[in-house]
């Protein structure tokens, strides 16, 4: 019998050398997808000094988009009543873990943990710089992720003012915590294509990858990115943004399943194609203003014809031999699918976004931010090469009327009043509730905040406010009314905020109340679970 032993030179098996090959096919044709990133370097002092202004100035740019009352004496919604409330309430890992609608918020609690650390009257400032400050720095991770992708860099600024000054995001996502998710998530996206070569840019893309999927469930979404990346690199190094945003989205997901489930409207296919067309493709175009006022004038006119647009897009970039970048191309625009798919189909399904003939609406517009983003990123993507056939100065012109559509469409969308404009004031709460307290035996007092017609409220636990009092005169005859704050006494404080602030007993300890009565923007409590200590 003779024995066939496989030396060490010797070739595998056809089987295995086809396997292989495949293998080394798939690496090939989605690395393309990975490149490395340029090493922008630390640069001068200059550039850094300019860097760090560009940045100061994009804060309060983002601040100043809402009108009538100021972001920083406002507080919203989930904000106050959920995030606040319970981090003054709770200690931190609990209050870290906890869920409102169905999910895990760790990024907005975070921002939550610093608020409830600091004076009660600092909430609303804690709150919106904190706020603004995560979208710029979201949109410098961006701007650097895509550095890789996009070589023009007026194509990639483009997409960062897209992103910080979007109009879809003037009606509820400006100057909150609540709706960060929705910034983290196109974020998030950008990272998983990003090969940093530095360490503070690997430190950054780790902590998106993490904090996205903690904070955002349709981080599923980007799911197919972050396996992609998985298959194509080799790395070691280059993997650990995948399988951090995976292992993230793995607690975000055990957490989901734990809770009751909810149901989900739905829709039909045409309503998908519709509402797709009419709520995403058409005001990432033109924005929501001009989407708006052409659906109520034209009707079907406009979206069709955008639509068409669309598809000749995409015919074209998944065509052309000249495009490097194809596969980043196509994996943008199946991201902005799986982003929005979830979100239309879930809560009020394809009907709640749907526009009627002869209206439109703004509800629902955080869940079209994402896919918006990711239509221009394909289109810059799909503009950042110059075909064969097309002369420079022909490909400049389009790219530059593509840049002057971005920047007026968020223009004309700059200034935005929403629910919160109204108020009421953070701080003229605030010192009624501490009224409240120093006057009245209660425990914790309630705080109006935005919108005031849902009903939202923080509850504040008394020896917060009172401990943060400026302390009355000693000679003071009735001190228990001194509690000024700036200056004001207990009753002059009274006195300035008795138009939009009065006070009220109630037995409730519930996170959100029922919808107080006109006016009202303080509400003392007899009864509180214990504070954090």
């Amino acid at each position: 019998m003779v024995l066939s032993l496989r030396t060490r030179g010797a070739r595998p098996p056809a089987r295995q050398r086809g396997v292989g090959r495949a293998v080394e096919v798939v690496h090939d044709a989605f690395a393309r997808t990975f490149p490395p990133a340029p090493n922008l370097g630390p640069g001068s002092v200059a550039g850094v000094v300019f860097s760090v202004g560009v940045v100061a100035l994009a804060v309060p740019l983002v601040l100043i988009r809402q009108v009538g009352a100021s972001p920083l004496d406002t507080l919203w919604a989930e904000d106050g009543a959920q995030f606040y409330t319970q981090a003054l309430w709770s200690s931190p890992l609990p209050a870290l873990t906890m869920q409102f609608g169905g999910y895990l918020h760790v990024y907005p609690r975070l921002i939550a943990e610093v608020a409830a650390a600091l004076p009660p009257d600092w909430v609303a400032e804690v709150f919106a710089l904190g706020s603004a400050a995560t979208v710029v720095a979201l949109a410098a991770v961006v701007f650097m992720a895509t550095a890789g992708h996009i070589r023009s860099l007026t194509l990639r600024a483009t997409l960062v003012v897209a992103m910080v000054l979007a109009p879809v995001a003037g009606g509820e996502m400006l100057n909150n915590v609540a709706n960060l998710q929705w910034y983290l998530l196109f974020a998030a996206f950008w990272v998983l294509l990003w090969r940093p070569p530095d360490t503070t840019g690997f430190a950054a893309g780790l902590a998106v990858c993490v904090l996205a999927p903690l904070s955002a469930p349709l981080s599923v979404g980007l799911i197919p990115a972050a396996v992609l990346r998985l298959v194509a690199v080799r790395s070691w190094r280059d993997r650990v943004f995948p399988v951090a945003f995976l292992a993230a989205f793995a607690i975000q997901l055990a957490r989901m399943v734990t809770l009751p489930s909810q149901a989900h409207a739905g829709g039909t296919p045409d309503q998908y194609v519709a509402v797709l067309s009419q709520r995403v493709l058409v005001p990432a175009l033109a924005g929501l203003k001009v989407a708006s006022g052409v659906w109520v004038r034209l009707g079907w006119v406009g979206p069709a014809l955008v639509g068409a647009v669309f598809v000749a897009g995409v015919v074209w970039g998944a065509v052309r031999r000249d495009f490097p970048r194809r596969w980043t191309f196509l994996l943008a625009l199946l991201t902005m699918l799986t982003t929005f798919t979830p979100a239309a189909m879930a809560r009020d399904g394809l009907m709640g976004l749907l526009w009627k003939p002869g209206e439109a609406h703004v509800a629902g517009g955080r869940y079209t931010f994402v896919p918006i983003l990711l239509a221009l990123s394909a289109a810059a993507l799909l503009l950042d090469r110059r075909p064969r056939w097309a002369g420079s100065a022909l490909w400049e012109g389009v790219q530059f009327s593509f840049v002057v559509v971005v920047v007026l469409t968020a223009g004309m969308s700059f200034f935005a009043h929403n629910s919160r404009s109204p108020g009421p004031s953070w701080s003229a709460g605030i010192r009624t509730a501490r009224l409240s307290c120093a006057t009245a035996d209660v425990e914790a007092v309630s705080v109006t905040i935005s919108p005031v017609e849902e009903g939202w409220t923080a509850t504040i636990p008394c020896f917060r406010l009172v401990s943060h009092a400026t302390q009355p005169d000693a000679e003071d005859p009735e001190p228990a009314y001194r509690i000024g704050v700036g200056g004001k006494s207990g009753e002059a404080a009274m006195r300035s905020s008795s138009t939009s602030a009065r006070v009220r007993a109630a037995s409730s300890s519930s996170n959100r109340t029922a919808a107080p009565s006109s006016g009202t923007d303080a509400t003392a409590w007899s009864s509180a679970p214990p504070p954090k200590p």
